[in-house]
C-alpha cells in the first residue's frame, strides 16, 4: 500500500480543479500469462548443476481481485489518472524442458513434458505470487453521457515472490469502455497487456521478458 500512497499525494493538488472528481473501483480479473522462457543455463546454481539447459514454463490461467484509485475529468479534459493495485498467481501447469540437470541423485533431462511434482524432486518451484502497482494514464471518449470507451498507457512496477530482486519494472496498454448508470456508478471492462521486465529467480535463473494479458470486469464510483 506505501507504493501506492506516495504517488496519490502527488495527484491530489489536481482535485482543486473545477469538475476534476476522483474514482474508486473494483476489477475482477482473468490473468493468461503467455510462457515463460529462461535463457540457456549452463554450471552449477545452488546444489543443481545445468547442462545445455533452457525452460519454458507454462502457467494456467487465474482469476483475481484488484482495485483502482485516482482522478478523472482532470483540468476539465477527458484525461483520468489513475494508481492500481493487482495480484494474480502464476501456478505452473507444466515445462518443456531441453538440456539436463541433476541434484546429484535425481536428474531430469530434456524432450519430455516437466511437471511441478519432476521440479519438486530437485527441490524447484515455478509458482509465483505476482502484484503489480501501475500508474496509469487514461483516455475517455465522449460517445454519449452513459457510454464512455477508453485508451490508456500505464507503468509501474512488478513484485515476484521468488524473483532475487524483485522490482521489476512493468509497462502496459489497455482498451475499455465505461457504461455510467448515473453521473457516479459505473461498469465496464478492460483488456490490458503488460510485459514484465525479464526478472532473475533465487535459484539463479535468468527469464525473458513476460507477458501478461489480462481481461477485467469493474465496478466503480466517482465523488
Amino acid at each position: 500500500m506505501k507504493k501506492l500512497l506516495i504517488p496519490l499525494l502527488l495527484l491530489l493538488p489536481l482535485h482543486a480543479y473545477a469538475d476534476t472528481s476522483v474514482y474508486i473501483e473494483g476489477q475482477l480479473n482473468y490473468n493468461n500469462p503467455k510462457d515463460v522462457s529462461t535463457n540457456e543455463i549452463n554450471g552449477v546454481e545452488g546444489n543443481i548443476t545445468y547442462s545445455d539447459v533452457k525452460i519454458e514454463n507454462k502457467y494456467d490461467s487465474e482469476t483475481d481481485a484488484g482495485f483502482e484509485i485516482g482522478l478523472a475529468n482532470i483540468a476539465d479534459t477527458n484525461f483520468r489518472l489513475g494508481l492500481s493495485y493487482t495480484k494474480t498467481s502464476f501456478k505452473l501447469d507444466k515445462s518443456m524442458l531441453s538440456g539436463t540437470l541433476t541434484d546429484g541423485v535425481t536428474t531430469l533431462t530434456g524432450g519430455v513434458d516437466i511437471t511441478p511434482a519432476d521440479w519438486a524432486s530437485v527441490g524447484i518451484t515455478f509458482d509465483n505470487d505476482v502484484k503489480l502497482y501501475m500508474s496509469n494514464v487514461y483516455y475517455d471518449f465522449d460517445i454519449n453521457e452513459n457510454f464512455k470507451p477508453f485508451i490508456g498507457l500505464g507503468m509501474g512496477m512488478a513484485d515476484i515472490e521468488n524473483a532475487k530482486d524483485n522490482r521489476e519494472f512493468t509497462y502496459s496498454g489497455t482498451v475499455g469502455a465505461r457504461y455510467f448508470f448515473n453521473e457516479k456508478v459505473y461498469l465496464g471492462g478492460k483488456f490490458a497487456y503488460s510485459v514484465i521486465n525479464g526478472p532473475e529467480d533465487q535459484f539463479g535463473i535468468e527469464y525473458d521478458d513476460i507477458d501478461l494479458y489480462t481481461t477485467s470486469l469493474i465496478l466503480g464510483y466517482e465523488f
